[in-house]
């Protein structure tokens, strides 16, 4: 008997928004599925790419003409327009969480952000699972809208897999970056506060914290927290009738023209044009 759940955001192409195909690189699929002896078998021509990790269980994969055998703990990347031969073993519990991903400079991002192995052995990996709720109830909420804060967890996802293939012993170093990134989270309303006063919240040297920073964020403190702005931003133009400058104030810049070209140099337009785009 088969025990199953599971949840995919879209299941046919025609679902997909034609969106993902014109950002730098979008997320544009996710799911998960959980099954007790549930032996399945996925082998087709994929437009989109695919990152899977194999939480439990076993599955082999031939890409590029190499078979892997993925045991649990494993992460596996497919590139767009890539041959995707999947066999999941029904052995016991099979475990994976999967996010597809598109747009026009993958292989540059990807190669930038040292990515260039197929299969990676990362042990445990929590933040993949988080990673993948996060962007589902994101699109249960928003669609195709927000897509700035789904690449911003997607490609944090990609800095997560970097930092535990080539630097596994680098753990408790994160726990303490977590420190500032939660207070960030907390405060982006605000100010920034100096690298200063996080790298002591976070018992570190400036240069320490920044180094750990940059490993596990793929970008600097100044960004991540801009970013984090920007995002809620782009929340209060689809969901308020707020103009551009009261949002401006009210997530504390000074000036909205330069909130306006913030926002601009992060997600590509202005915040007019954002607005008026998805209305």
């Amino acid at each position: 008997m088969v025990k199953s759940n599971g949840e995919i955001m879209f299941h046919y192409a025609n679902d997909i928004s034609p969106i993902v195909y014109d950002e730098d690189i979008a997320v544009c699929n996710c799911g998960f599925f959980i099954g007790e002896r549930a032996p399945y078998t996925h082998k087709r021509k994929e437009v989109h790419g695919m990152v899977l990790y194999i939480h439990e269980g076993v599955a082999t994969v031939t890409i590029n003409n190499e078979k892997h055998v993925l045991n649990a703990g494993s992460v596996i990347i497919f590139p767009p327009n890539s041959y995707h031969n999947i066999f999941y073993h029904g052995d016991d519990i099979n475990a994976r969480y999967y996010i597809y991903f598109n747009g026009t400079k993958v292989k540059e991002i990807l190669e930038d952000l040292k990515i260039t192995e197929t299969v990676y052995k990362v042990g445990n990996f929590l933040e993949f699972i988080d990673t993948c709720k996060l962007m589902i109830k994101d699109f249960k909420k928003n669609g195709f809208k927000n897509m700035t804060y789904k690449k911003i967890l997607f490609l944090n996802l990609f800095a997560r897999i970097h930092a535990k293939y080539y630097y596994p012993n680098l753990k408790s170093a994160n726990n303490k970056i977590s420190t500032a990134i939660n207070h960030m989270h907390d405060n982006f309303m605000y100010k920034i506060l100096s690298i200063d006063e996080y790298a002591t919240m976070c018992n570190m040297s400036k240069v320490t914290f920044v180094k750990y920073f940059k490993l596990y964020k793929n970008t600097t403190p100044t960004k991540y927290f801009n970013a984090l702005k920007i995002s809620n931003a782009q929340l209060q133009l689809l969901n308020t009738d707020k103009t551009i400058s009261e949002i401006a104030y009210d997530l504390n810049f000074d000036d909205p023209l330069y909130f306006s070209k913030m926002f601009r140099k992060i997600t590509g337009e202005s915040p007019s044009d954002f607005r008026k785009k998805r209305f």
